[in-house]
């Protein structure tokens, strides 16, 4: 455009082109004008009907233009050129407006490159958000959900849907106190307020659906351009499988009854399982003080190096034997498997103890010198040949008194040896009387009394179905006799399959009946026991038996084994008879009391309370004020009765329940205890620190009273401090797990700790703080009961400590 007007005006100013020369220049100048229309037009079309952002953009570069341009022109529209002045007109305005529409419009180009290109960014980021395996939520200032991805959906169980615009954490506990995350208090929420990263804290979730996740989640803050913070994002990670394997392997580590370790080539061990403590009496932390080769007894340190050297260049051991030196100073021999883990310089050890097989090993090996010559012919021997029926005989009948069951000694088929020893009405009287009831327990005889080397037989009698039990007798590999018990009922069983039996062998029912209330009871468990101490006893006749075979060569051993079993079966009889004689004074005694607290106690002071109260009620405007104090103190009096009978009642009941051996997760369990009091006084600030993952093995009906008591007594004894502070944890003494309740209340004075688990026995005043008496008392009752020990520590006005643990049954 710009060259065309050139020509034109040269070809007017100067006159000097030739006629048809003039007329080509015109015609250049004319379509030269065509297309500075067209441009125009183009220019037109795009303001007016382009997309929005390009006429926007359009529009603001154009008006700047005309501002700066068009204006001067049209007030200077003269202008000298080439020795005239000349008019600025229309094709000098598009000639000056088509460079800058054509950087408008690549402006507008470029701009609507960059939006796709962070519409594409954004649909990445999409894709990228969704494929992550994590959960990820993106929080407003509001400290509310506005994204997630389908991970987040998968982990908690809810659609991100439904939980947009909701605070989450309304649903979740920290692991570490089991305490419900409050609003304002979540990561996210922290993050938005703070502005600080928090990195992996672990998060325990209830779903919807009623499953627990274990979540380890992070949060970091969202900023914009300018700095300031516009929410956050929650990153969290389901390790709910993780935990529950570290926890699986922590249990199986610490009850194993197998010596389970961890040492370094640097010969010290590093981890050690409670086996290890128990089987040689130092404490873990001792026998992790020094190198593991200063236990080794000294004949055997040689070998215990040579094969930690194999180990340390890679190699494995198996069944490798070495001795260990307990605390006492005895040794024990140990059977090892060890493996080395080269890359951290560790080798895992499983050890366990062969002391008595050792031994047994030894002891046969002297027999076997001993016995150098052959039995000879046995097939001929019986029973009666080899024993004294007569000691026999007082022997089954000690046992069978001692521990409450039926015995007799039989023949291979059966028949009887020696005469029966507490025998039951039922089964002596009535079963064995009838043709089908005898055939079917001289089955049952022959059955349980088969040769097992590893232990006695046990199963229900074929008659009746009552528990029986029985071992063998051998001399050498003949089978000589059976020892028999049982007739025992097993305290969990249904009577009634039993009463139908009657019917069966033709016997009238009423005396059946009467004849299997008569019956003892007893768990399968301590009946197993009994079978167990039989089998030990019937071990040793059987030995007895190879030697009454070779009395003409070693009549002084027969005797002194038969010393050490009419020894055994003396302390066995003497420890039977104590500790049952202990247990029904216990149950008598519960018994009775339980009895004259119901009856005898209740009754009466309800009526005290009941008449005092209405003696207040009806009475209120005759008594003085003297008078209506001494009411109210009788009223009181008889509530604080009522109270104290009731933990007598519950301390009673709590100690005779039958225990349901279980896992038990201490820590959550002392962490809703815990949130039940801080419900109970929402006004009292009290700093609560719980241990997590402390897991038990008892009754958890009974465990939760424990934690109750112990921690309640600690709410009880901080209510004057400010902080106050209760600790629920565990650590280890001498070996042994130990859990705690530690605070720093009014504590005690140890001067008087004996009486601390006595019932009725307090150490503070009424008036300070209030309680029966009877909490601890029956936190010790429930521990025994568990095989542990509680005990405390304190120092007055510096809180107390009261320690407990448990053993696995």
């Amino acid at each position: 455009m710009l060259h065309g007007w050139l020509a034109f005006d040269c070809g007017v100013e100067l006159g000097c082109l030739r006629q048809t020369g003039a007329i080509i220049m015109s015609l250049i100048c004319v379509m030269t004008s065509i297309c500075d229309v067209a441009l125009i037009a183009a220019l037109v079309f795009m303001v007016r009907g382009g997309n929005r952002s390009f006429r926007r953009d359009t529009k603001i570069v154009l008006l700047g233009l005309v501002t700066v341009l068009f204006l001067p022109s049209f007030f200077d529209s003269f202008e000298w050129c080439w020795g005239v002045y000349r008019f600025i007109g229309f094709e000098d305005m598009v000639t000056i407006l088509g460079p800058v529409l054509w950087l408008s419009f690549f402006y507008s180009f470029l701009q609507e490159i960059s939006a796709k290109e962070l519409q594409a960014e954004e649909a990445l980021s999409r894709k990228v958000l969704d494929a992550l395996p994590v959960g990820v939520w993106i929080i407003d200032q509001d400290e509310r959900v506005v994204r997630g991805n389908p991970a987040s959906e998968r982990i908690v169980g809810e659609r991100v849907q439904d939980v947009t615009g909701t605070n989450i954490q309304s649903k979740w506990r920290r692991r570490s106190t089991g305490e419900v995350i409050e609003p304002g208090d979540w990561q996210a929420a922290r993050a938005v307020q703070e502005g600080k990263i928090s990195i992996d804290e672990e998060i325990e979730i209830e779903r919807v659906d009623g499953r627990h996740k274990i979540l380890l989640s992070s949060a970091v803050p969202i900023r914009d351009a300018g700095g300031r913070i516009s929410g956050a994002i929650n990153v969290f990670q389901d390790i709910t499988e993780i935990r529950q394997t570290q926890l699986l392997q922590t249990q199986l580590f610490e009850l194993s009854i197998d010596m389970l370790s961890v040492g370094g080539f640097d010969g010290y061990f590093k981890q050690l399982n409670p086996a290890w403590s128990k089987t040689l009496g130092w404490s873990n932390d001792e026998l992790m003080s020094k190198p593991w080769i200063e236990f080794i007894h000294p004949d055997d340190r040689d070998r215990t190096y040579e094969a930690s050297q194999r180990l340390i260049k890679g190699e494995g051991l198996l069944s490798f034997e070495n001795r260990y030196q307990c605390k006492d100073g005895s040794y024990r021999w140990l059977s090892c498997n060890s493996a080395p883990w080269v890359e951290d310089k560790l080798i895992f050890v499983v050890a366990r103890d062969i002391t008595d097989r050792k031994q047994i090993e030894k002891t046969m090996e002297e027999r076997l010198i001993a016995l150098t010559q052959p039995l000879g012919d046995v097939s001929t021997l019986r029973f009666e040949d080899l024993f004294s029926l007569e000691t026999i005989q007082a022997i089954q009948d000690a046992f069978a008194d001692a521990t409450g069951v039926a015995s007799i000694i039989t023949d291979t088929e059966g028949r009887p040896i020696t005469r029966p020893s507490n025998f039951t009405t039922l089964c002596g009287e009535i079963i064995r009387k009838t043709e089908k009831g005898y055939c079917n327990c001289v089955c049952s005889d022959a059955a349980i009394g088969r040769i097992n080397p590893h232990g006695p037989t046990m199963q229900p009698c074929l008659s009746a179905g009552l528990l029986n039990g029985g071992t063998g007798i051998s001399v050498g590999d003949r089978h000589i006799a059976n020892w028999l018990i049982g007739q025992v009922l097993d305290e969990d069983m249904d009577t009634s399959k039993i009463r139908h039996y009657a019917e069966e062998i033709g016997v009238e029912q009423e005396r059946f009946d009467q004849a299997l209330s008569q019956v003892p009871r007893m768990s399968k468990r301590q009946f197993e026991k009994i079978c167990r101490a039989l089998y030990l006893i019937a071990q040793q006749l059987s030995r007895l038996a190879i030697q009454n075979v070779q009395q003409a060569r070693d009549i002084t051993r027969r005797k002194k084994a038969e010393e050490e079993v009419r020894e055994l079966n003396a302390e066995l009889e003497k420890h039977v008879q104590n500790r049952t004689a202990d247990l029904e004074a216990i149950n008598k005694e519960l018994e009775a009391f339980s009895y004259s607290v119901s009856h005898d106690l209740r009754a009466p002071l309800r009526a005290i309370v009941g008449f005092s109260q209405v003696l207040a009620e009806d009475y209120e405007n005759k008594l003085d004020d003297q008078g209506k104090d001494i009411l109210r103190r009788v009223i009181n009096a008889g509530k604080g009765m009522e109270e104290l009978i009731e933990g007598l009642l519950t301390m009673a009941r709590l100690t005779r329940k039958e225990l349901n051996w279980s896992q038990v997760d201490l820590s959550m369990l002392a962490g809703t205890i815990v949130q039940e009091f801080q419900q109970r006084e929402p006004n009292r600030h009290v700093e609560v620190m719980i241990e997590p993952n402390l897991i038990a093995y008892g009754d958890r009906a009974l465990l939760r009273p424990v934690l109750e008591n112990l921690i309640g007594n600690a709410w009880k004894f901080t209510a004057g401090k400010d902080p106050a502070k209760i600790e629920f944890g565990s650590t280890q003494i001498e070996g042994q797990k130990v859990f705690y309740v530690r605070d720093n209340g009014a504590g005690f004075d140890m001067a008087y700790v004996d009486k601390l688990f006595k019932a009725f026995s307090r150490l503070h005043r009424q008036e300070e703080f209030a309680g029966t008496g009877i909490g601890l008392a029956t936190v010790q009752r429930i521990i025994h009961r568990h095989g542990g020990r509680v005990w405390a520590q304190g120092e007055v006005e510096k809180g107390a400590t009261f320690y407990f643990y448990l053993k696995t049954p």
